[in-house]
């Protein structure tokens, strides 16, 4: 599914199962939306070759992830979920489990090209459990953010190879 140039664009109660793609986002992949909405939604076994096994954001102003389950999805960065250039980004009460990232980020991979004070990420509530890196961050991996606040999080049971920050 791909969501482009959108004002709004929410999604509730949705399931996205056994979807892939050769480049970006297994199953969702959505850019230039000012607001995308995810809510009590689930992602699994999802693939993408390179971003996004689940759920590829890009170059959008607002998300907000709440009450959604991913599992099983696999990508190079970001096996569940990928960010690049979202100016907030919030992710509440979801779980995270057994999502692989090839090469890092195996729950949620948020990167930027250069550190903006525009930027907003928070994750509350939210469960990681199982995931996997090869390189960085199997749980979270997340780069060139200006705020990034986690509260009331559980990360357990990470596997890096690389040993470079096996949750976050």
């Amino acid at each position: 599914c791909t969501l482009r140039a959108m004002l709004t664009c929410i999604f509730i109660n949705s399931s996205f199962e056994d979807n892939s793609a050769g480049l970006y986002a297994g199953a969702l992949y959505n850019s230039k939306t000012s607001i995308i909405m995810v809510i009590k939604s689930k992602f699994v076994k999802n693939i993408a070759g390179d971003r996004g096994g689940g759920f590829f954001i890009y170059n959008t102003d607002k998300s907000i992830i709440s009450g959604s389950y991913f599992q099983g999805n696999q990508a190079t960065e970001g096996g569940a979920i990928r960010v690049r250039e979202i100016i907030s980004f919030q992710i509440f009460f979801c779980n995270f489990f057994q999502n692989i990232g090839l090469d890092q980020g195996g729950g949620v991979n948020i990167e930027y090209s250069e550190i903006t004070i525009k930027t907003q990420i928070e994750i509350s509530n939210c469960i990681f459990k199982a995931n996997t890196a090869i390189q960085k961050g199997s749980a979270l991996n997340i780069e060139l953010v200006e705020h990034f606040a986690l509260f009331k999080s559980l990360i357990s049971a990470s596997l890096n190879q690389k040993n470079m920050g096996s949750s976050v």
